[in-house]
């Protein structure tokens, strides 16, 4: 009732308005979003949001789970994403917004704010909780100065869970006001721009990109399912068409189905996301992925990269990926930078945060990929695809000696492939441990590998990509030129990186290999 009199005197032009944000009597209303807006519109800036730094960085914590339903584990972090997103429509270069996932491995963990800001490297924290019960849902939400460790601002909602979508909206517009930024009519827009108003379809949405996270076999199949039961409530649902592609790709890129199988469905689902919105970035960046993994396109994987940046230049994803199509085009200084760019933009995202030790290792700086790898396992010790590719770094900087040095670091291989193969349901994971068994000179333990890749093969897809590298392990060249035509044949995504990929030196001299490279455009 008071902002709404503070409002018509406002509109009366009261000389009395200049004294609103240093008259005590309003003093509890100073953390309200509608009062804080009053003051701007005077031309004041509210006591409480005032910054050494204009507009902040800030980071928005995963949202607790109140009652920590695993059903609904779904609903408080895609609150908690929707806000991050929403936030980052603010398409300033100075304004730092970190995307989930960075933030997601601050779940569950005891809130602190001086060490989450400095891990973050952030001026301000976004925490909050929700609280489904029926059909009703609560969220709570507090903005913390993580310099002065105190909440600058806090507010909960309550409203039927139907009305998600729009408080939303709110709250991501709520935490602007108290930010400051004082948006243009076009960040206004952006800020509550939706891709569908069907809350069903949302909230299996959702479903699908918390499902999808995981990425075995299982759960990308669970979120294709969730994002085909939200495409059927709202069939003009870009955002959805977007996801049942990033899915499928990664279905055919892991071998959950073979590539000639996934990547036609990936496709169609993102031309049909872009069809309906041409500046959607995440469906240019999809698009990127299938023609680099399956068309092996460059130059229009090049291309859809770079409208996926221009479309939001803070999309971590698109840098990641476009570097790894300048890995396959040799362009090593252009993949380094966009690597970078992705760091600067999602700086703990452990597939990013690897990403470096990508570009040492086919570039042949094994030393660096080594020492990166281990500085990641250091944060993440069960990050298995980084021991994965430490025991190919530490494969590729040795080579084939019988001296003890060498036999120490073969050790260390395999004992990095057994810990990314552990309880794997992915057979690129396998393979690498038969490629360590084999360098090691293990042969028997190697050829178990293979046996038990060639019988897994009977079950699902393994593509002969997996199979080559063990035999480049056993030293059998010929076998492993012959699956690697038949990767050519089915269209293997890893195929891409072959020119690059130091396991395979061994086999340069021989015009089989050289063929395969000709008829992938990797070589003239």
């Amino acid at each position: 009732m008071a902002c709404e009199w503070l409002e018509k005197a406002y509109e009366e032009r009261d000389n009395h308005m200049t004294d609103l944000e240093t008259d005590p009597c309003f003093e509890n209303l100073r953390t309200v979003p509608r009062f804080i807006q009053l003051v701007q519109r005077v031309g004041l800036f509210p006591k409480a949001m005032t910054r050494k730094q204009n507009p902040p960085s800030i980071a928005v914590l995963p949202f607790t789970n109140i009652g920590g339903d695993p059903k609904t584990e779904y609903l408080s972090d895609g609150v908690a994403d929707q806000i991050i997103n929403s936030l980052s429509q603010v398409r300033r270069q100075d304004l730092k917004v970190r995307p989930f996932t960075s933030v997601a491995r601050y779940k569950g963990k005891e809130f602190d704010s001086k060490a989450f800001g400095r891990e973050l490297n952030v001026q301000m924290l976004v925490k909050g909780t929700v609280r489904q019960q029926g059909e009703d849902i609560t969220v709570s939400v507090a903005v913390i100065d993580v310099h002065e460790d105190n909440q600058l601002w806090g507010h909960s909602y309550t409203d039927k869970l139907g009305a998600i979508l729009s408080l939303q909206d709110q709250i991501a517009h709520d935490i602007a006001v108290n930010l400051r930024l004082q948006l243009t009519s076009e960040e206004e827009k952006r800020l509550t721009k939706r891709y569908t108003s069907d809350t069903d379809a949302y909230l299996l949405y959702r479903k699908g990109r918390h499902a999808w996270i995981i990425r075995t076999e299982t759960r990308l199949k669970q979120s294709i399912n969730y994002f085909n039961q939200a495409i059927e409530k709202d069939p003009d649902y870009a955002l959805a068409y977007a996801g049942l592609a990033d899915s499928y790709s990664s279905l055919g890129y892991w071998g959950g189905l073979s590539p000639k199988v996934a990547f036609p469905k990936a496709r169609e689902a993102v031309e049909r996301a872009l069809a309906l919105d041409k500046s959607l970035a995440e469906a240019h960046t999809s698009l990127g992925y299938i023609k680099l993994h399956y068309d092996w396109d460059w130059p229009a994987a090049e291309a859809a990269f770079q409208r996926a940046i221009e479309a939001d230049p803070k999309l971590a994803s698109a840098y990641h990926w476009y570097s790894h199509a300048l890995i396959v085009m040799g362009r090593a200084e252009e993949s380094l930078a966009a690597s970078k760019r992705a760091l600067e933009f999602d700086p703990l995202e452990r597939n990013i945060t690897m990403h470096l030790a990508h570009h040492y290792y086919y570039f042949r700086d094994h030393d660096l990929a080594i020492a990166h790898l281990r500085s990641v396992l250091e944060l993440e010790p069960a990050f298995l695809y980084a021991h994965g590719l430490l025991a190919m770094a530490l494969l590729a900087r040795g080579g084939r000696d019988a001296s003890d040095v060498q036999k120490s670091k073969y050790a260390e291989a395999v004992a990095e492939a057994q810990a990314a193969a552990i309880g794997q349901d992915r057979p690129a994971m396998v393979a690498i441990l038969g490629y360590a068994y084999g360098m090691a000179g293990n042969k028997r333990e190697a050829q178990k590998i293979l046996d038990q890749l060639t019988d897994l093969s009977k079950r699902r897809y393994v593509s002969p990509y997996d199979l080559a590298i063990v035999h480049v392990g056993l030293g059998d060249k010929d076998r492993a030129i012959k699956e690697l035509r038949r990767a050519y044949e089915e269209r293997s995504p890893h195929l891409v990186l072959l020119k690059a990929e130091p396991v395979f030196d061994s086999l340069r001299s021989d015009p089989r290999f050289a063929q395969v490279l000709r008829d992938m455009k990797l070589l003239r």
